[in-house]
C-alpha cells in the first residue's frame, strides 16, 4: 500500500475559518482597496489595523504583532495582496471581488478561478519552493468525487478518505479521470492536527454552489441527472500550469491575474422556469435560488422536520393535497445570502429556512422585489430586514 512521503505540501491555515468566510472576504478586499500601496511597516501597523477591522468586524490578534505578520498568509491563500517592495499589493482577484474590474465577483466565480489554480507547496508559506512538485489538492478531490458518483451515484468523501484514497495514493489533480476510478484505500493514517487543517479546507472550498460540507462528509451537491454541471466541474478540475516566480509574492500575483484570461464561472444552476430573479441581472438573486434548490440542504432541511410538513404561509399540506407527490415544498432561505461556514459553525442556517408551496414561494419573491424597490434597496441590509419583509408578506396573505 503506497504511503506520503510529502504531506507537510498538502496544508491550510488552521483555526481561521471566520476569516475565510466568502462574505468577510469581499469585506477584507474593500479594506485592503482603501490600504492600496500602504508601506507595510511598523509605522503603518496602527492605520492598517483600524481599517480592517472596522470593515470586517473581526479582531486580528494579537494586538502586539502587526495585521500583515499575523494574517499575509491569509490574503495571499485567498489570493488578495502581497508585499511587494516592502508595500501592499493588490491582485486582480482583489479588485474583482470588489468590483473594481468589471461586474463584481459572486462566490462561484471566485471558486471557479482559484479552484484550478491553487496548489502546494502553496506560495502562502514561508517554505514555499517553486521547483517542488505541484499538487492540485481540489482538482484532485473533484476527480475522486466525480468517479465516485460514476461509479456508485453518490459523489462524496469522508474527511478520513481525504487521507485514504488521496493523499495515501499521493494524487496531484494532474492524473486523467479514469486514475481516479482505480485508486484503492490505502493504509496512510493522518494525525488530528492535519485532520483539522484538511477539514478546515474542505469547509472553506464548500462554500461553492456545487459543494457541501456536513457530518465531516464533503458532498458533489448538484442533481444526479444534470450531466451539463457535471461536464463543466469536470472541465474546472484540470490544473492550470505555467511557470512560476521564484519570489511567493510575486507568485501570488502572477496566480490572481486575469490578464488575457477569461474567466468561466461553473455553478450548480438550480433555477426553474417558474423562479423569479427580483432584482434582474443581480447575481445576489440567482445565488439564492440556488442555495434553495441544493439537493443536500433541501434533504437535511426535510429530515429535521415533523411530518406532516405544513406551507409556512398557506398552512396547507401539500402531500395530502397530491397524493401521488413526495415533499412538493420548496425550501426558501429567508436571508438570500447566507453562509456555508456561518451555518456549520454554530448558527445553522437550517434555522433560516422554512417550508412554502410554489405558489406561496413565488409569491414571496415578488415581494421581495416589490419590498426592495420600496426601500431603493438592491440587497437586504441584514437578516433582521429579510426577516422583516418574509413577516409581511405572510401577514398581508389572504388565507382562505
Amino acid at each position: 500500500m503506497a504511503q506520503i512521503s510529502n504531506y507537510p505540501d498538502w496544508r491550510w491555515d488552521r483555526g481561521r475559518l471566520d476569516y475565510f468566510n466568502f462574505n468577510t472576504i469581499k469585506l477584507i478586499a474593500q479594506a485592503l482597496l482603501d490600504l492600496e500601496s500602504i508601506n507595510l511597516n511598523s509605522q503603518s501597523s496602527a492605520v492598517f489595523r483600524a481599517k480592517i477591522e472596522t470593515k470586517t468586524g473581526l479582531p486580528y490578534l494579537p494586538a502586539t504583532y502587526s495585521v500583515w505578520r499575523n494574517y499575509a498568509r491569509v490574503f495571499r491563500y485567498e489570493l488578495l495582496a502581497a508585499k511587494v517592495n516592502g508595500r501592499l499589493t493588490l491582485t486582480d482577484v482583489c479588485r474583482a471581488l470588489t468590483g473594481t474590474i468589471g461586474e463584481t465577483w459572486d462566490v462561484d466565480d471566485y471558486f471557479s478561478f482559484l479552484i484550478p489554480r491553487f496548489y502546494y507547496p502553496s506560495p502562502a508559506f514561508d517554505d514555499y519552493n517553486h521547483r517542488a512538485k505541484q499538487i492540485f489538492p481540489i482538482c484532485a478531490l473533484i476527480k475522486y468525487l466525480i468517479a465516485k458518483q460514476q461509479q456508485t451515484g453518490n459523489g462524496f468523501v469522508s474527511l478520513e478518505d481525504v487521507f485514504l484514497f488521496l493523499i495515501g495514493n499521493e494524487c496531484t489533480g494532474l492524473e486523467p479521470l479514469e486514475f481516479y476510478c482505480q485508486i484503492g484505500k490505502t493504509n496512510y493514517r493522518s494525525t488530528s492536527d492535519q485532520k483539522r487543517e484538511m477539514r478546515e479546507m474542505l469547509i472553506f472550498y464548500s462554500q461553492c454552489s456545487f459543494f457541501k460540507w456536513t457530518g465531516n462528509i464533503f458532498y458533489l451537491d448538484i442533481e444526479p441527472l444534470d450531466r451539463e454541471t457535471l461536464k463543466r466541474i469536470e472541465a474546472l478540475a484540470l490544473p492550470i500550469q505555467a511557470s512560476r516566480a521564484s519570489d511567493r509574492d510575486a507568485e501570488i500575483i502572477s496566480l490572481a491575474s486575469l490578464k488575457n484570461i477569461p474567466l468561466i464561472a461553473v455553478s450548480a444552476e438550480r433555477t426553474r422556469p417558474t423562479d423569479i430573479t427580483f432584482t434582474e441581472g443581480k447575481k445576489v438573486r440567482v445565488t439564492h435560488l440556488r442555495i434553495e434548490r441544493s439537493p443536500r440542504l433541501r434533504k437535511m432541511f426535510f429530515e429535521t422536520l415533523v411530518r406532516p410538513i405544513l406551507c409556512d404561509m398557506c398552512v396547507r399540506d401539500m402531500n395530502a393535497m397530491y397524493p401521488w407527490t413526495v415533499d412538493l415544498l420548496e425550501v426558501h432561505h429567508l436571508l438570500p445570502l447566507s453562509s456555508p461556514i456561518a451555518s456549520l459553525e454554530g448558527d445553522t442556517s437550517l434555522n433560516d429556512l422554512v417550508a412554502l408551496c410554489p405558489n406561496c414561494h413565488k409569491s414571496v419573491h415578488v415581494y421581495y422585489r416589490n419590498w426592495l424597490r420600496g426601500y431603493d434597496l438592491d440587497d437586504f441590509p441584514s437578516k433582521d430586514h429579510a426577516v422583516q419583509a418574509y413577516t409581511e408578506a405572510k401577514e398581508l396573505a389572504v388565507i382562505e
